[in-house]
């Protein structure tokens, strides 16, 4: 197996409350590297990437903080894609879900210049299947399927070549809608 390599996006900014940020280091805490060692994998840590502070603002046209989700997921984008061009194995941590597009989409092109198809199981409460037409929130952590689709702002789709994610399963564990009840 090639050598794994941990990218850390520590952000919450396509969320509206703060925690996600704390994933990266909350995982290297608990012991991801010396976990992922013990199965006999080499790891290699890039530490956390240095993105935009989250500043906290209502939604504007539907969409909140969309300059820093921008800007965040190119960071990531850039860091997935060199670690794949130096033939090793990226491993995301985030931070909320908004940072899956610049990830996958970059994993997508990867596969392309390769000939090789992509398909990615999306497992999650909720489907992050929103648009900023339909969005309670106007967060973009709720949107990146729909981004990988095609079907977001227009600074977040199409860094592929073509929608990312063309072979995709979305797996519900919760509710589409905040009034669905389990």
């Amino acid at each position: 197996m090639n050598p794994v390599h941990l990218i850390g996006a520590p952000t919450d900014v396509g969320a509206s409350v703060r925690g996600a940020g704390m994933g990266p280091d909350a995982l290297r805490v608990a012991g991801l590297v010396e976990a992922l060692h013990a199965q006999g994998l080499t790891v290699s840590d890039g530490g956390n990437l240095a993105g935009p502070p989250t500043p906290w603002t209502p939604p504007a046209q539907g969409l909140r903080h969309l300059p820093e989700v921008v800007a965040w997921n190119r960071l990531v984008f850039d860091a997935v894609a060199g670690v794949l061009a130096a033939g090793h194995v990226p491993l995301l941590m985030g931070g909320d879900h908004c940072v899956a597009i610049g990830s996958i989409s970059a994993i997508a092109r990867h596969c392309r210049a390769q000939g090789r198809n992509l398909r990615v199981i999306w497992l999650d409460a909720h489907t992050d299947i929103n648009t900023e037409t339909i969005s309670p929130s106007g967060n973009l952590h709720g949107m990146p399927v729909s981004c990988l689709l095609g079907h977001g702002p227009a600074a977040l789709t199409g860094w592929s070549g073509q929608p990312a994610a063309l072979g995709l399963m979305v797996s519900v564990l919760m509710s589409v809608w905040a009034s669905s009840q389990i």
